[in-house]
């Protein structure tokens, strides 16, 4: 059998595009690909999963190991996979019914096999996958039959169950602190990581490396398996203090309810696009959203683009009010209105 390192890069190209469906030059290849690999075969592990992935993409391009762990977050986001410590999941074939007869999809199966299984217009815009079937009305039997389900925004979402950023939530975390904390410097891990600390300062939230002041109390490191690990403190490192392992999702929630609970500011910006607010608005937000609430985001928003300054949303007009009330209660955004742009933060 030839070995993919030793092909041309022609034949890489075809290889992966056959694959894939998508061009392999292009970062939303990444994305498929990882579906590809995780739908045909689960759990990975998570090391093996950024090897197997770089020596596919090795022969057309350079991808680093951090761009793949972006793209692996980006997906456990979407839901298209679920991401258990160092293992990874696939997941099962969920729709959501948006304006008019649109559905947005969420699974770990490729898209290329999503269009096959629902024949219909589909349109992708980086992670998030959009499909006009040919015949809306047959979509919630053919979703059945292949073990699939249709939701609202709301119940795909869960913000029924998931708790709300706020002091009584932290408290609760809090209290891990006394039961469940490893001790300083642990190696629990089998190594000791190079810690980063969250950066609450500034335009945007950062992760940052070297000297943090007294209040760092949020921290993510990676493990020799290749994955991020989330930590809090009382103040001060893992290294220099007792730390709690926050699951990604909580730690996310973590950002903004000690945010909240301290009135520390959390850079927003709320933009009109065009010249008739029925066009919509450009919502910028950190791109450290707890699930929940990210997921909303996802089901309501047009389109989505990560930037250095955080995460664009792309919202119908219609869709902003109920947005903006989601944002308040949950995660003590405020966003005080303006006519052309608005900014705010949570410490408002």
């Amino acid at each position: 059998m030839t070995r993919i390192e030793s092909m041309t890069t022609d034949d890489a190209y075809m290889l992966l595009f056959d694959l894939t469906g998508a061009n392999p030059s292009r970062a939303s290849a990444v994305a498929e690909l990882i579906r590809h690999l995780v739908s045909g075969h689960s759990p990975w592990r998570y090391q093996s999963l950024l090897a197997e992935v770089t020596r596919l993409i090795a022969p057309i391009r350079e991808i680093d190991p951090e761009e793949i762990r972006h793209v692996i977050d980006a997906l456990e986001s979407d839901g298209d996979l679920v991401v258990n410590g160092g293992a990874i999941h696939a997941t099962p074939i969920r729709a959501i019914q948006l304006d008019g007869q649109s559905f947005r999809f969420m699974s770990s199966l490729p898209t290329k096999r999503l269009a096959t299984l629902f024949p219909g217009d589909w349109s992708c815009q980086e992670s998030m996958r959009s499909c006009q079937p040919g015949d809306p009305a047959q979509l919630g039997t053919l979703l059945r039959a292949r073990g699939g389900v249709l939701l609202s925004a709301e119940g795909w979402a869960g913000l029924d169950y998931e708790p709300s950023a706020d002091q009584d939530w932290l408290a609760l975390i809090e209290q891990r602190l006394e039961t469940d904390a490893f001790p300083p410097e642990s190696q629990v891990f089998s190594h000791k990581m190079s810690w980063q600390w969250l950066n609450y300062g500034g335009a945007a939230l950062t992760w940052q490396k070297g000297p943090a002041p007294l209040n760092a109390r949020i921290w993510r490191g990676i493990n020799l398996r290749g994955y991020w690990v989330y930590a809090l403190t009382l103040s001060r490192s893992p290294i220099e203090m007792p730390w709690v392992k926050l699951a990604r999702n909580d730690a996310h929630r973590a950002i903004f309810a000690f945010a909240r609970s301290m009135a520390i500011p959390i850079p927003l910006r709320l933009e009109r696009m065009g010249t008739d607010i029925g066009e919509g608005v450009l919502l910028t937000l950190p791109p450290f959203l707890p699930y929940a609430e990210y997921r909303y985001l996802t089901a309501l928003a047009s389109g989505r683009q990560l930037t250095p300054s955080g995460v664009h949303w792309r919202l119908p007009a219609a869709r902003l009010k109920a947005t903006i009330r989601m944002l308040e209660d949950r995660l003590g955004l405020t966003f005080p209105m303006r006519q052309q742009a608005v900014t705010g933060n949570s410490g408002d």
